[in-house]
């Protein structure tokens, strides 16, 4: 998984982050079975941010930082406009028919997950090296990749208060197609 911001960085042309998920035969073979980019540890926590919930869809998350941190100037979270908008294209891409409950659930999923990331890591060490027992190795692996683009900026943000919203109607949609440079 930590090679993808290599396969990344020597593809030839312009390649969008549907086409990264798609090209992960876990993530490909997954989204197909369920019609879902996310899984989720048990039905009480679907939709919610926990470090199991990050556990269990480290894959995906690591492809969206490896596309994703290198774009951005600082620390953020990515525009639940974006995510949509390449979760579609997935959908797409895959042949899976038009779900807008599933397209909701991973859109803010993927996001409420990433926000979750971002402040927990601001609040503790997790470099592998600090201490190895406290994460799971896949949830590490996704810690790394964010500290490999955002480094000590990451460690000494401070948390932030964020506002929760689950009804895309009350969020301008943003549909803006960042693209990694090829």
């Amino acid at each position: 998984w930590l090679n993808c911001s290599r396969r990344m960085a020597h593809e030839k042309g312009p390649k969008e982050l549907h086409q990264f998920w798609e090209d992960e035969s876990f993530v490909r073979d997954r989204f197909r079975a369920q019609g879902s980019l996310l899984k989720w540890s048990s039905e009480k926590t679907v939709s919610i941010p926990c470090m199991a919930n990050i556990s269990i869809n480290y894959q995906v998350l690591i492809i969206m930082a490896d596309f994703f941190c290198p774009l951005q100037t600082g620390i953020q979270t990515p525009k639940i406009g974006f995510i949509r908008a390449q979760v579609k294209k997935l959908r797409a891409l895959c042949q899976c028919p038009a779900d807008a409950i599933k397209l909701h659930l991973d859109s803010w999923g993927l996001k409420k997950l990433w926000s979750y990331a971002l402040r927990k890591a601001g609040k503790e060490k997790t470099e592998c090296t600090s201490n190895p027992k406290r994460r799971d190795h896949g949830t590490q692996l996704f810690y790394d990749v964010l500290f490999k683009h955002w480094g000590v900026r990451l460690r000494k943000a401070k948390p932030s208060k964020v506002l929760m919203i689950d009804n895309p109607a009350d969020v301008k949609q943003e549909e803006q197609d960042l693209v990694c440079p090829g």
